[in-house]
């Protein structure tokens, strides 16, 4: 199956706008949905190519998954231990391990990091649930969960609000569990009706039009929500716009789609480096604070700090690459 670089696209924005966030959260009130845009992207792909994770043991996916980003997040433990003081034992294991992320451990450094574990978790999860309900329940058992934990999250507090991590815990868990593995659960049932589409005939080209106008209002109602300050009502429409986006850009049916996804080719080198965006922003901040009046510059010119913020990422990942060369060269 071809990869979709139009959702690496969509990733990369959101990495970006979370980014944002933590300097200036003004500039994206409600900039905290794009985590959720990335937990429900996550559990599209797994949706999307369900049977490719039945093949293999849950064991081995989720040692090829921590192969594929571990080693970066490593570094932002080092890098932690510069701007942060020495941490405890405990602490070092909790950070290690995820432990924090899940609300088991003692935190340590910046909190940004806490989808990592939440991911995982969630992850491991969706993977049990594949394994143990048919094919023909899933989309149903998968509703039924979705729809329980919505009503937690929106039921937890009086402002009905997702923008909550760890200042709430629900039944012992923290609140960006539960954040988590609905996000992933509304994406793997996405990708479960975008496979389901794929199968179907091509639509005629008013069909496509149509779709076509859709994705484009589902873009502006995303956009809109993200940046302005509406009320906390708004957060819920995250799941079923993004779902929609996502789908609309897996069937490339339309014109619209069909450029996004031309462009996105064209980006795929800088669009790849969702997860080092994420990862590494926090740093860049911390080295600007350093300065005095940096603040105050960079929150008038967020465009510098977003280049940072990449040209960061992008050497972090250039580090990385050639480490593991280095490894491969030894251990062969």
């Amino acid at each position: 199956m071809e990869r979709v670089y139009s959702i690496d696209l969509l990733k990369f924005c959101s990495a970006l706008i979370v980014a944002v966030l933590h300097l200036h959260w003004q500039y994206v009130p409600q900039g905290y949905l794009s985590v959720e845009i990335f937990f429900i992207a996550s559990g599209f792909f797994i949706g999307l190519r369900r049977t490719k994770y039945l093949d293999r043991s849950i064991g081995l996916i989720i040692f090829r998954r921590l192969r594929s980003f571990y080693l970066f997040y490593f570094i932002t433990f080092l890098l932690t231990l510069y701007f942060f003081p020495l941490p405890g034992i405990n602490e070092a294991i909790s950070y290690l391990g995820f432990l924090s992320h899940i609300g088991l451990g003692v935190w340590y450094g910046h909190q940004s990091m806490w989808f990592l574990g939440v991911y995982l978790l969630s992850f491991t999860l969706i993977l049990v649930i594949l394994r143990l309900v048919p094919e023909d329940r899933l989309p149903m058992i998968l509703g039924m969960v979705v729809f329980v934990l919505l009503s937690v999250l929106h039921n937890s507090s009086e402002s009905h609000a997702l923008n909550k991590t760890y200042e709430e815990f629900i039944c012992f868990m923290p609140f960006a569990v539960y954040r988590g593995v609905v996000a992933m659960m509304v994406g793997t049932l996405c990708g479960i009706i975008a496979n389901l589409i794929q199968r179907l005939p091509l639509p005629t080209r008013r069909i496509s039009t149509v779709y076509g106008i859709c994705l484009i209002v589902a873009v502006a109602f995303l956009m809109y929500i993200i940046f302005h300050q509406v009320t906390a009502a708004y957060d819920f429409f995250i799941y079923p716009v993004a779902g929609f986006i996502l789908i609309a850009l897996n069937a490339n049916l339309d014109f619209i789609s069909r450029k996004i996804n031309y462009l996105s080719n064209k980006l795929q080198f800088l669009t790849s480096t969702s997860l080092e965006v994420y990862l590494f922003h926090p740093f860049v901040a911390f080295s600007y604070m350093k300065w005095p009046e940096a603040k105050g510059f960079l929150v008038q010119h967020p465009a510098v700090y977003l280049i940072s913020v990449i040209f960061f990422a992008f050497a972090i990942r250039f580090v990385v690459m050639q480490f593991s060369k280095i490894l491969q060269k030894y251990s062969s």
